[in-house]
């Protein structure tokens, strides 16, 4: 076109400049499509783990674009492609030895080259499901043979790490509804005996604790209800004597004395042998039942002027000195005499003890 131009040839120069420009516009409307080719045989030659035809490519396509997003990603990753291979090669040596951890360290440098690589990625998450089953099946392993030793605290430190590594599954909530029913069953056995220590000991109130303890976790165990209700009986017959030892002179009155009797009868059908703290308190009362229902002497003074009454007892009239036999028991003498001031006199009989003369007479004027 410029030599025609040169030469004067105006017409045919300006044909060449034509061509030339159409030329030119095609080759500019097929870059697009070449770009978009050279992409995809780069892409491809990744996924086909060949990293030269990849290099190739994306150079084509960096020289047709060279700020071409992908082409720049595209080569990043070629570059690397023979490395990121040897990586996953090297992994997957460990894999097959069992060397999970080594392998996945591989795997993981691997995706540090190429954080795109399907490869790499699929097989570090291959590994880490293999080592976390392996964590799993560890931690149940332990935990199942510490609840066999009945070593619960260790049976479920080794659940929750089973739980860590894989969340939720049925496998521990199997396990741990049997460590609960374990240490349930334990506490259980565990209130048992000390139950029955304390029933040996005849330390009711405290066994009878340990009967509620275990009812409160088995509300259906038929041992506790029943040593629940053998312990609350055994219980209340040792409060009633000892508050009847720490209180005899209670047996001075008729109700209580015949309470005591009930009370002593019962206590005839328990073996002395196995309870014998009972059976001792049972003969301190009978020998204090024994001393309220004797008998004692007492002489009564006065001026046969005086007449005197013991309430409950009788009426006694004017005398100088009167015997009477009374049981032990705190008693009332009221003496009276016209134009003298009643008098009144308090005493109290113990038995197995003598007692002075009560004097009663009536000596103050009115």
């Amino acid at each position: 076109g410029d030599a025609e131009l040169q030469a004067g040839r105006y017409a045919q120069a300006a044909d060449n400049y034509g061509k030339v420009g159409a030329q030119l516009d095609a080759l500019r409307a097929s870059m697009a499509d070449r770009l978009a080719s050279a992409l995809g045989a780069g892409d491809a030659a990744l996924a086909a783990n060949d990293g030269p035809t990849a290099r190739h490519n994306f150079n084509l396509a960096l020289a047709i674009a060279p700020l071409n997003e992908r082409g720049q990603q595209g080569m990043v990753r070629a570059r690397v492609l023979e490395q990121v291979l040897d990586l996953i090669a090297a992994g997957a040596g460990h894999e097959s030895h069992d060397e999970l951890d080594a392998a996945k360290a591989k795997y993981a440098a691997a995706l540090a080259l190429d954080g795109r690589s399907l490869q790499a990625s699929a097989a570090h998450d291959s590994v880490t499901g293999r080592i976390r089953d392996r964590e799993f099946n560890a931690a149940m392993s332990v935990a199942l043979a510490a609840l066999d030793r009945g070593e619960f605290a260790a049976t479920r430190a080794a659940l929750t790490r089973a739980d860590g590594v894989r969340p939720g599954t049925p496998e521990v909530a199997d396990v741990g509804r049997r460590l609960q029913i374990a240490v349930q069953h334990s506490r259980i056995d565990a209130l048992r005996s000390q139950a029955k220590v304390l029933e040996g000991d005849e330390h009711w109130s405290q066994a009878g604790d340990r009967y509620a303890a275990v009812l409160a976790i088995d509300s259906k165990a038929a041992f506790a209800r029943a040593g629940r209700e053998r312990s609350l009986a055994r219980a209340r017959i040792h409060a009633e004597l000892d508050a009847y030892l720490a209180a005899p002179g209670r047996l001075s009155a008729s109700g209580p004395r015949d309470n005591a009797r009930q009370l002593l009868s019962v206590t005839a059908g328990l073996d002395a042998n196995t309870e014998p703290k009972l059976a001792a308190k049972a003969e301190r009362l009978a020998g204090a039942l024994e001393i309220a229902e004797t008998p004692l002497q007492l002489r009564l003074q006065s001026d046969n002027l005086t007449d005197v009454t013991v309430y409950k007892v009788g009426r006694f009239g004017r005398f100088a000195s009167r015997d009477l036999v009374l049981l032990p028991g705190n008693y009332v003498a009221v003496g009276t005499r016209s134009g003298y001031r009643d008098v009144r006199v308090e005493f109290t009989l113990t038995g197995g003890q003598e007692h002075p003369d009560i004097t009663v007479r009536c000596q103050e004027k009115i």
